[in-house]
């Protein structure tokens, strides 16, 4: 991954691809920098506006300060509220944002920063949104057994990839036209729910069937 000169950095950077890998690389290149880093599976909307804005509203001290944030999940609430702070960040403030993949990201988001593309991260789901969308119940419940219901655990889904599924399927829903324009509360209701099963997920011994059972009802 070869960065910007700082001389030149962009106010907004998205580096895709391993975040591990890429916060290691960036612990090097700006090892003699003003660095704050949030480093978190799930990025919450609270987290976002009482610690991450908080901190890029306060008069930095340095000439340049990078803000460093990694996260798998970025929920879309969270991003609409980042979107002026990517717009408009003090000057010298320079925001990396970290995650495997840039289509977990709203266009609106990808708009205000420069993209880096890096080496995708492993663990992407086998757990196909349209070819799940596409099936009636019935379908959808032989489809989730399918991923759910062998006796090896190397060929059922792992929590990673039930949860890239569900950041995928949120993702396809708020893109959606036709789904937006239904009924108002049901609509903010699917994303409710899309949220809970997402933080349900990663509660240690959470069962990925009935996730995925939930969500297949859900949308049918």
């Amino acid at each position: 991954m070869l960065l910007p000169p700082l001389e030149n950095f962009p106010h907004a950077l998205v580096i895709t691809g391993n975040r591990q890998a890429n916060l290691s690389v960036l612990h090097k290149e700006l090892a003699d920098q003003d660095v704050t880093i949030f480093d978190q599976e799930s990025l919450k909307v609270d987290v976002l506006r009482d610690e991450i804005i908080t901190l890029l509203t306060t008069r930095k001290i340095s000439n340049q300060r990078f803000v460093i944030i990694s996260a798998d999940q970025f929920g879309f609430e969270a991003q609409n509220a980042f979107l002026k702070s990517l717009e408009e960040p003090e000057q010298g403030t320079h925001i990396i944002i970290l995650i495997s993949d840039e289509k977990k990201l709203l266009p609106t988001v990808l708009s205000r920063a420069q993209l880096i593309q890096g080496e995708r991260a492993i663990g992407e789901s086998r757990l196909e949104v349209s070819e799940f969308l596409k099936k009636n119940l019935a379908e959808k419940f032989t489809y989730i057994e399918t991923w759910t219901k062998s006796k090896k655990d190397e060929e059922n889904v792992s929590k990673t990839e039930v949860i890239h599924f569900i950041d995928a399927l949120e993702k396809h829903l708020w893109e959606s036209p036709s789904f937006r324009a239904g009924d108002t509360d049901r609509v903010a209701e699917a994303f409710a729910d899309i949220r809970q099963m997402r933080e349900y997920t990663t509660i240690r011994g959470a069962s990925h069937r009935v996730v995925l059972d939930y969500l297949a009802i859900m949308l049918s």
